[in-house]
């Protein structure tokens, strides 16, 4: 059981890597074109309009995919959650259009209302598609996941790129969504083929709305955390900075996507199937963190060396303040990608108060720093306080969620101090490297990466030689064992 379990997981790790590769890849050259084709203002507006559209976003969800996920028997609840899925979504749609003049009002720019208006179009297709894809990761088909998002980043850029030439201005953020999430659920429809008849049974609600409800309360304070700062700098700020702001911060998550693209649509449902054995459980998620904290760690700290590169190879001049923030919020990032695992360990085992409780606590004091800082500092102050609260945060965060499998403070920091110390020692010798040679940016580039990862491959296997092959060799053997068949068969 458990080989096939792993099984299961490798091959989607693999699909969902793959769409992560493609989906970072297609982001990359979609805020290359559009730095170049848009103004600071654009991506401004766009940020101040997914402050107001991401709150209304979770009506759509309201916790469906958690309840789905972790029933063996989700396809008996498939038909009452669409129908209570796209009665939340169109509400939301409604409510988003109605906040539009007031958003707009608030922070003195009358382009957010069109730009609002188009996206609550997209909130009932979109919950229709949350709900769908729910039961796709249920079923553990990784692959048609994987194809889903493929498409999705693909054709939306493309769309994004079209329409930006056309003159459409940060309309060319928005409307690629609408095209896409209307394609998407009809291949959605098509794969699943949903038994749907015109009958609400309103009353089965009440079955997956308790749950449901906390799982929004806790959605709605992550919310808070992730537009908390492009809202304050917007009400103590130009339009401009934030734009340089969200710039960075697209910049920077670029890593992290890649990585927590691909291992949260897998941890959630694998740990769910393996919840009643906390002791099978806590091995996963130790390799989990382990495998996590190895790569995710060095790729931000990469990125915090070759951000002034990149930037000045690839972008216009009026991206170049956003070096710094790049740069601070990199390291952030990469901090806090050892903790994301938490959060589907705490919903496999049905800990939605514990993880509402810890939502809240983080939300207070997240706004709290990132206010003082957008109060009395400008967008590099704003950083470097996200920057600090995750340092000192997440540890934290972690630690409190290992309790439920039995990890303790000394487990934690083996999480973080080998594979920090290991990067900080990479990053000198890269920068350093950086710093003493003379040549083109495109050089300086393949340079400080090929220092940067020897160096780090070195201090990881001195600092933890046990688990870099364990970890490398193990992943290696049985990613080759889980194809070694297919290619046989293939001779």
């Amino acid at each position: 059981m458990e080989q096939g379990l792993s099984a299961i997981a490798l091959k989607g790790f693999a699909y969902l890597g793959s769409q992560a590769a493609v989906t970072k890849l297609s982001s990359a050259i979609l805020q290359f074109v559009l730095s170049w084709l848009l103004r600071p203002e654009d991506f401004g507006v766009v940020g101040l309009a997914y402050t107001v559209s991401a709150f209304v976003a979770l009506l759509r969800q309201f916790g469906i995919r958690e309840f789905l996920v972790r029933r063996k028997r989700g396809d008996l609840w498939l038909e009452q959650t669409l129908w209570f899925s796209l009665s939340l979504g169109t509400i939301g749609g409604v409510l988003l259009a109605a906040a539009a003049p007031l958003a707009s009002s608030l922070y003195e720019e009358p382009r957010i209302v069109g730009l609002l208006l188009v996206v609550a179009l997209v909130q009932p297709v979109s919950a229709l598609n949350a709900v769908l894809q729910a039961d796709l990761q249920r079923r553990m088909n990784f692959r048609a996941l994987s194809g889903l998002g493929i498409f999705s980043s693909v054709v939306g850029a493309m769309l994004s790129v079209t329409f930006a030439l056309t003159g459409f201005e940060a309309y060319s953020f928005v409307l690629p969504s609408l095209i896409t999430e209307v394609l998407v659920l009809i291949f959605l429809v098509l794969t699943i083929r949903p038994r749907v008849r015109w009958h609400l049974r309103c009353r089965t609600w009440r079955f997956f709305a308790r749950t449901s409800l906390t799982v929004v309360a806790t959605g709605l304070c992550f919310t808070l955390v992730s537009q908390g700062d492009y809202m304050l700098l917007g009400y103590f700020h130009a339009t401009e900075l934030v734009g340089i702001y969200f710039f960075a911060f697209s910049f920077s998550t670029q890593t992290s996507k890649l990585l927590w693209g691909t291992v949260a649509n897998i941890l959630f449902p694998t740990f769910s199937s393996i919840r009643q054995d906390k002791v099978r459980l806590g091995r996963a998620f130790h390799r989990t963190l382990s495998a996590v904290s190895m790569i995710a760690v060095p790729l931000g700290m990469l990125q915090t060396v070759l951000a002034g590169p990149l930037v000045r190879l690839f972008f216009a001049d009026k991206w170049l303040a956003a070096i710094p923030l790049i740069q601070v919020l990199s390291f952030a990032m990469a901090w806090h990608a050892v903790a994301e695992p938490a959060v589907p360990l705490l919903q496999s085992l049905g800990q939605f108060g514990k993880l509402l409780r810890n939502a809240v606590i983080w939300t207070v004091t997240f706004l709290m720093a990132v206010g003082f800082a957008a109060k009395y500092g400008d967008a590099v102050t704003v950083a470097l306080a996200v920057a600090a609260f995750y340092v000192v945060a997440s540890p934290l965060y972690l630690w409190n969620a290992g309790t439920e499998i039995g990890l303790g403070m000394k487990d934690i920091a083996m999480f973080y101090i080998p594979s920090a110390l290991s990067s900080g020692v990479a990053v000198m010798a890269a920068s350093l490297t950086g710093a003493m040679t003379d040549i083109p940016e495109w050089a300086e580039i393949f340079l400080i990466g090929g220092v940067f990862s020897s160096t780090y491959l070195i201090m990881i296997n001195l600092c933890l030689p046990r688990l870099f092959r364990e970890t490398v060799g193990g992943f290696t053997r049985r990613l080759w064992l889980g194809f070694k068949p297919k290619l046989g068969r293939g001779v």
